[in-house]
């Protein structure tokens, strides 16, 4: 049980499967990850892609994806029990219809992958039964992999963040809670740098913490620190670290846009900026935001349909929010031949996929209503509505992260 609700924690902060909740975890030009399944642009709106072509029919959790420039498709579940092939942890698809597992790395518990290019991919492991994580490597766009840094001991990590060629990921050692490592590639994972992360003023006396890299740039990474009693935001930034950030709640998600300037999503609906990457304040005027990507200058956040009635907004540092995926863009399953998942798992799940439809009175009951007059450029939240359901979520399972792992350490 400890291992199976753990790697919700190591998966997207929400649980999903066809049928959950309506909302987007992730955008990205390829696509949207959703609660509710893959959503890929077609000629008539977002196609839809259930969870279940990589999961098993009764998985809770989301399965992180990453798409190749060249339009393949990499899907993680980081739990052997959930994964459709429970020896299998990673899946690849040329046209989202047929998701073949990917073989060779069955040893390993692939919690997060990221294309570089084309061809070169990236991905970090967090495998809770065994010593063999580490960062892995493709140079064939996910078809076969090489283990380019062995870490020993149970350390874990979560996810791993490209910027080009430069890619960042930091990893937690269960049992030691002040022993997190920063690493840094500047030639697309092929080769590797650790920095020896500074946790000595927030390391527990006993129990764990959680490292994610949520932001980063060529030369500075922003990392969430998960503690049981809220998360710190710790830049790094050659030699000098400094704590630039502390939140009651759960650092989520971030992201850094061609000015320089910083994005934090904090899980209890606080969005976070900051110009230089040092002083962040909350900026107003968004929404309740399960993720956050970046397009140039805009803050992509991934948000709740039944809480603003859509799916995927644009946001700015002055705080101008515009719609860019609704519920009624999604429209319908992905059309893909027989003997495809596509086609024999997700056909039959579709029927479970449920819109909200304001125009048939099907949509929210208290929906955040955009304002378009140009005096707010926000979403007002309605009287006596407890918006903070979904997104502390999310700072549940992180903070829950922290106390499982104590549990484990107790047991052992």
């Amino acid at each position: 049980m400890l291992t199976l609700v753990l790697t919700l924690v190591l998966s997207s902060p929400v649980l999903a499967h066809a049928g959950a909740e309506v909302a987007a975890v992730d955008w990205s030009p390829a696509g949207v990850q959703a609660t509710f399944g893959l959503l890929l642009p077609g000629a008539e709106g977002l196609d839809w892609v259930c969870h279940e072509a990589v999961t098993t029919p009764t998985s809770l959790l989301t399965p992180g994806y990453s798409a190749s420039p060249s339009g393949a498709w990499l899907a993680s579940v980081p739990s052997r029990a959930q994964a459709r092939d429970p020896q299998v942890t990673l899946y690849r698809s040329a046209d989202g219809c047929a998701w073949d597992p990917v073989v060779g790395i069955e040893q390993h518990v692939v919690s997060s992958v990221v294309f570089v290019d084309e061809d070169v991919v990236v991905g970090v492991t967090a495998d809770l039964e065994g010593e063999s994580n580490g960062i892995l490597r493709s140079v064939d766009a996910g078809l076969s992999w090489t283990l380019v840094e062995s870490w020993p001991g149970l350390r874990l990590s979560v996810s791993v963040k490209a910027v080009g060629s430069y890619i960042w990921a930091a990893s937690f050692l269960v049992d030691s809670p002040d022993q997190g490592l920063l690493h840094h590639s500047e030639d697309g994972g092929l080769s590797w740098s650790t920095t020896a992360l500074d946790l000595s003023s927030v390391a527990p006396e006993s129990g764990s913490l959680s490292l994610k890299v949520l932001a980063a740039d060529e030369s500075r990474a922003w990392v969430g620190v998960g503690l049981t009693g809220g998360h710190q935001l710790l830049l790094v930034d050659g030699e000098a670290q400094t704590f630039v950030h502390a939140e009651d709640g759960s650092l989520i998600d971030g992201g850094v846009d061609t000015q320089g300037g910083v994005w934090i999503v904090e899980g209890n609906r606080d969005l976070l900026y900051s110009a230089d990457g040092a002083g962040f304040a909350s900026v107003d005027g968004g929404v309740p935001a399960i993720g956050l990507a970046m397009d140039g200058d805009l803050a992509m956040l991934s948000s709740s349909a039944i809480l603003t009635e859509h799916l995927v907004f644009s946001f700015t540092p002055q705080g101008v929010l515009s719609v860019v995926y609704g519920a009624q863009d999604v429209a319908g399953p992905l059309e893909c031949p027989a003997g495809t998942e596509g086609a024999d798992i997700c056909g039959p799940l579709w029927a479970q996929v449920l819109l909200p439809s304001p125009d048939t009175g099907d949509g929210p009951t208290d929906p955040w209503v955009l304002d378009t007059s140009g005096q707010n450029s926000g979403l007002e939240e309605p009287e006596g509505c407890d918006c903070s359901s979904l997104t502390s979520k999310a700072g549940g399972l992180w903070a829950l992260l922290a106390g499982l792992l104590l549990l484990r350490r107790r047991r052992s």
